[in-house]
């Protein structure tokens, strides 16, 4: 008994949260937003939705562009989502909210974090005025994460 006693008390539980998941999930808002602010990105969607919409994306290469880096921005909303289903256990989630983001036997891989330092280190060398320093941030936050 002592024994188990001993095993269980070594073990710190995983202190979950959703920052992981909400940070990339702001910065997909922030991706798609910035996109809408900037003319290079605002006034080609801008020109294809006054065109009509469907298949106005492949015309020109701005509009491609546009299409891509939107795109990009809800794929980030996406994984920010995923990444904070599954660190959240859902039968805790659903009965008591407070206790699933204290507490959750699960953590996210850290393949994740080195993902998204990868992601990231390829983003700042191929264009050095980039908001991958955010993502870049974020797998060095989960790989340094215990």
């Amino acid at each position: 008994m002592p024994e188990k006693q001993k095993n269980d008390s070594n073990k710190t539980p995983y202190r979950s949260s959703r920052w992981p998941g909400r940070l990339m999930m702001a910065t997909g808002i922030l991706h798609n937003v910035v996109g809408l602010l900037g003319s290079k990105t605002r006034d080609p969607l801008v020109d294809a939705i006054k065109a009509g919409y469907l298949n106005q994306f492949g015309s020109s290469y701005a509009r491609s562009n546009v299409l891509w880096f939107m795109l990009f921005g809800f794929q980030m909303m996406v994984t920010g989502k995923l990444m904070e289903v599954y660190v959240l256990d859902q039968q805790d989630h659903r009965t008591s909210p407070k206790t699933a983001v204290a507490r959750s036997g699960r953590k996210l891989p850290r393949v994740i974090g080195t993902w998204f330092v990868g992601i990231g280190i390829f983003g700042i060398s191929t264009l050095y005025r980039t908001g991958a320093y955010l993502i870049l941030a974020q797998g060095a936050a989960l790989l340094l994460t215990e």
